[in-house]
C-alpha cells in the first residue's frame, strides 16, 4: 500500500482511540528507528510520546527484537491461566526490581 492509501483507509476501518473520529488525518508510518519514525515521503518525526509510553525503549531495539523472535519460535502466546518461562521470568524480575519486603498474611 502507498502512504496515501493507508492514510485514506485507516480512518475508514480502524477505530482511532484517544481521538475524535471525524476528520482524522493520521500520519502513515513506513518505518521507525530509535526515537524517530518516518512517513512514506521520507519525512522524519521525533517520537515525543514514546508511542503512548509503551515503547520507551525506542524503535528497532535489537535486544528486544531478538527476544521476541526467540519466543515466537517456541510459541506466540498462551493465556494467563497457563504458566510459562517468559512470563514467570519477567514477573520475578519486576518483583525483584521493586525490592519491597513481602508481607505475609497469617
Amino acid at each position: 500500500m502507498t502512504g496515501e492509501e493507508i492514510k485514506t483507509q485507516a480512518p475508514q476501518y480502524i477505530l482511532q482511540s484517544w481521538s475524535k473520529q471525524k476528520g482524522l488525518s493520521p500520519i502513515p508510518v513506513e518505518k521507525a528507528e530509535g526515537i524517530y519514525f518516518y512517513d512514506y515521503e521520507g519525512n522524519r518525526y521525533t517520537d515525543m510520546s514514546s508511542q503512548l509510553v509503551n515503547l520507551n525503549v525506542g524503535f528497532g531495539n535489537t535486544d528486544i527484537a531478538d527476544a521476541i523472535k526467540e519466543q515466537v519460535d517456541k510459541f506466540c502466546f498462551v493465556g494467563p491461566s497457563y504458566a510459562n518461562e517468559a512470563r514467570t521470568t519477567l514477573a520475578k524480575m519486576i518483583i525483584d526490581f521493586m525490592v519491597l519486603p513481602l508481607v505475609q498474611v497469617t
